[in-house]
């Protein structure tokens, strides 16, 4: 996945189905990205799409607060893998 940083954020967003073999099938997955790691909570604050909760629900909780999604962070090996180059 060439722009592999579009797939970061809300793991409910449509870019990060590529994670999940039973939205794409795969074997192997490689991630390309050449955007730098920089993090801006003021954006964050300023209701950024990726950031809103998994798709079809409002991201509220039973008390009706908003919750923080849960995040693909490309630090996690677990969905990214170990990186190559740097």
């Amino acid at each position: 996945m060439d722009e592999a940083h579009r797939t970061a954020g809300s793991e409910g967003k449509a870019w990060a189905a590529v994670h999940a073999d039973d939205q794409v099938p795969a074997a192997r997955r490689l991630y390309f990205t050449a955007t730098p790691r920089i993090a801006d909570d003021r954006r964050a604050k300023d209701g950024l799409a990726d950031l809103g909760g998994p798709a079809g629900t409002d991201g509220a909780d039973s008390e009706g607060a908003q919750q923080p999604p849960a995040l693909c962070s490309m630090d996690d090996e677990t969905i990214y893998g170990k990186a190559c180059f740097t």
